[in-house]
């Protein structure tokens, strides 16, 4: 099926720009039914951050990465768990794909630690193939794999900034918008 009038939608942006807050914003605002994951940055008392959580829409939660995890990948300061990433956002977006009802797959997000995952990367281009509108965050730095991505002739691609973050999501909602 050709989606050249139907576009998956990728987000990037730089770290700490609202790439995450903007894609929790859109999921009630969706005019269908989504799956899939989203990560938010765990911080200690003092306010650093050390880690990364990863949850699915459903609920399902797990720290994907920590500067305390025990864990021979590693990206940066942190230890990356693969088998949380597989467990939670792979098996959320396993969902989506199999259940009829749902109509966007939510990513949130692509980048280096996930891509670390080989079933990560499968599902995504899985995703990609379907019937289903994916939604995604994607790293903003170059990668081959996300270069690809980005290529994609079925991608629209959004650049989110601090001086658009408030318009957004209205941009994104308006670009859904297609005629069958």
């Amino acid at each position: 099926m050709a989606r050249t009038h139907r576009p998956h939608i990728l987000i990037t942006g730089r770290p700490g720009v609202g790439k995450t807050t903007l894609i929790t914003r859109l999921i009630p605002r969706l005019p269908g039914r989504a799956a899939g994951f989203y990560t938010r940055e765990r911080r200690d008392a003092q306010g650093r951050r050390i880690g990364f959580e990863i949850a699915s829409l459903t609920g399902e939660r797990g720290i994907m990465a920590g500067v305390d995890l025990k864990s021979l990948h590693r990206v940066g300061k942190y230890r990356v768990d693969i088998e949380t990433i597989d467990r939670v956002g792979v098996q959320a977006i396993r969902h989506g794909l199999s259940d009829p009802s749902v109509m966007f797959i939510i990513m949130d997000e692509i980048a280096t630690m996930e891509l670390l995952s080989p079933s990560f990367r499968h599902i995504v281009l899985d995703a990609l193939a379907s019937s289903k509108r994916v939604i995604a965050t994607i790293q903003q730095r170059s990668h081959p794999f996300l270069d690809q991505l980005r290529s994609r002739p079925d991608i629209a691609l959004f650049s989110l900034t601090m001086d658009n973050r408030e318009t957004m999501a209205d941009r994104i909602l308006t670009s859904l918008q297609w005629r069958e």
